[in-house]
């Protein structure tokens, strides 16, 4: 469970909710909130205490403070082969949304050969307006969402931002998040005016080599179901699938 609030909308905002009994910790509610239009939430309840309350209750409190600060939906995450999850929050009215794949890169893969004169550089804060923008234009962010998270990713301790360039031009970027000796890529896109011409490829080998030079000894991602075009392109960088994860949402 990521239990990471540094990109978080708000810093204010309670993200981790607890239950105990007799001192132990028996549940808990963890919430990633980058923006106001929704929370994803994951839960876990100790075997021994399950069908006892504690769920709904640490629930309650979290809606409560979602909706203290206008956040407009929850998304429920639960591990696919989970079937007591999926009915408890089935009963709950939430709907399924999609599924999201976490794929491991297969480090037999060799092939990681870039085509294009592509680049990569870390942002200086100089950049920042730069990443709002690509932001913007990947992603479909608004100016405000996409400069929240720009601004966080740049000054987290276990994250680094890079820059796709080609040909003196900023077409693409990503972030990677640091663990031990793992590492997430995340946010990794290529402006809309640029897809289509291979780049996208040529990005992924970027990373990968890039991380591959630091002797990282596991490299993940992660890809929506519905994103056919990023699941096909990371399965031919040599990622194959570790973990599926279903979404289930629900207004608040």
């Amino acid at each position: 469970m990521f239990l990471d609030n540094s990109l978080n909308f708000s810093k204010d905002i309670n993200n981790i909710f607890l239950a105990y009994e007799d001192n132990q910790l028996v549940s808990l509610i963890n919430i990633f909130i980058p923006t106001r239009h929704e929370a994803e939430l994951s839960a876990y309840t100790h075997p021994d205490y399950r069908n006892m309350g504690y769920f709904r209750e640490l629930l309650t409190s979290a809606t409560s403070e979602l909706k203290k600060y206008k956040v407009k939906r929850i998304l429920f995450t639960c591990e696919a082969q989970c079937l007591v999850s999926k009915d408890i929050i089935k009963k709950l009215g939430a709907k399924y949304a999609f599924t999201e794949y976490s794929l491991a890169y297969d480090f037999n893969h060799t092939e990681n050969k870039i085509l294009s004169s592509m680049k990569l550089s870390s942002p200086t804060i100089d950049d920042i307006p730069t990443l709002i923008s690509l932001g913007e234009d990947i992603f479909d962010e608004n100016y405000e969402e996409s400069k929240s998270i720009a601004t966080k990713v740049f000054n987290a301790e276990d994250r680094e931002q890079f820059l796709a360039e080609v040909d003196g031009k900023y077409i693409g970027m990503c972030s990677v998040r640091f663990e031990n000796n793992e590492a997430m890529i995340n946010g990794l896109g290529i402006s809309p005016i640029y897809q289509g011409e291979g780049y996208g490829k040529d990005l992924v080998y970027s990373i990968l080599n890039e991380l591959i030079k630091r002797n990282i000894e596991k490299i993940a991602i992660e890809v929506d179901s519905d994103n056919d075009k990023a699941f096909n392109l990371y399965q031919k960088c040599g990622f194959k699938i570790e973990t599926a994860f279903e979404y289930y949402k629900k207004n608040l």
